[in-house]
């Protein structure tokens, strides 16, 4: 993105974009990397929760040469869950169900879990030169990538 003009078009188009669904990580981040194989800037925005995985899609980004932004975002209530007792939780992209109980040792165990996937991931980008950000969905996505632009050193 280059000057004032390119800046706003690409967050008209930005704002365009609706998020949803279930989607394929790994073939999607391999297809990007296919497609535009100049080196260049690539911010992938994603739960990074794929069955699949994450690590072969950020790999074919990685050795293509391009500085790679990986922006993990997660919903407040993923990062940290308050409720107790018999839930059922959707998962907002399959809108497949599960009935969970919770109290206050699964709640401990369940917040362990996320801030050891959420470490795995940063050390799996640190270890790659790929820039890691955690961000809340709650996160107006403007302030995400100018706050992963501005790290990057791409706006200033």
């Amino acid at each position: 993105v280059r000057g004032r003009k390119s800046s706003i078009r690409f967050f008209e188009n930005l704002a365009k974009l609706k998020a949803g669904g279930a989607a394929d990580l790994n073939q999607a981040l391999r297809r990007g990397a296919m497609k535009h194989r100049a080196p260049g800037v690539s911010v992938v925005l994603s739960d990074f929760l794929d069955p699949a995985g994450y690590e072969e899609g950020l790999k074919s980004l990685a050795h293509r040469g391009s500085e790679i932004h990986a922006v993990q975002i997660l919903s407040p209530e993923e990062l940290e869950p308050t409720a107790y007792g018999d839930l059922k939780v959707i998962d907002s992209e399959t809108g497949a169900e599960q009935e969970v109980t919770f109290g206050k040792y699964r709640l401990k165990a369940y917040r362990a879990t996320v801030q050891n996937y959420c470490q795995r991931l940063r050390e799996f980008c640190r270890a790659r030169g790929v820039r890691y950000q955690l961000a809340r969905s709650d996160t107006p996505i403007e302030d995400l990538l100018l706050k992963a632009m501005r790290t990057g050193g791409m706006w200033r």
